[in-house]
């Protein structure tokens, strides 16, 4: 049973070393975690009215990029807060995902402090969304 008190994040990452560290980032935080390695199957359980207070997206994933999910997202739950995380920072790129809707576009980096950063902004994003999305 979902508890609907709990933020639910949705990660797409296909990392694992990364996936691991920002589930745990957000279960410490106490948000209720989703976690995918591929685009498809989070979309498709976007789809199933399964939609996270707020997605965690890698920009570069097997299957298609970060910026072709918050385009496809942006059509049909223009609402929902997400946050890009990438180890391929590029300031066109932001821009274009911004522009998209992306809420913060946040560079890995090997010091970890990006788990800090994704965290303040998911909270910040979750805490700037009157109603999530059901």
């Amino acid at each position: 049973m979902v508890n609907a008190a709990v933020p639910r994040v949705m990660i797409v990452e296909d990392d694992p070393g990364i996936a691991f560290l920002e589930r745990e980032t957000f279960e410490r935080a106490g948000f209720e975690v989703k976690e995918f390695a591929l685009g498809q199957p989070a979309l498709e359980c976007i789809a199933r009215c399964e939609s996270p207070a707020l997605l965690v997206l890698d920009y570069l994933l097997p299957d298609m990029t970060g910026a072709y999910i918050v385009t496809d997202l942006g059509d049909r739950i223009p609402a929902l807060p997400v946050v890009m995380v990438t180890g391929y920072p590029d300031p066109a790129v932001a821009e274009q995902v911004r522009a998209a809707g992306v809420r913060d576009y946040i560079s890995k980096d090997v010091d970890l402090k990006f788990l800090d950063q994704m965290l303040e902004a998911a909270q910040a994003a979750i805490a700037s969304d009157p109603e999530p999305p059901s």
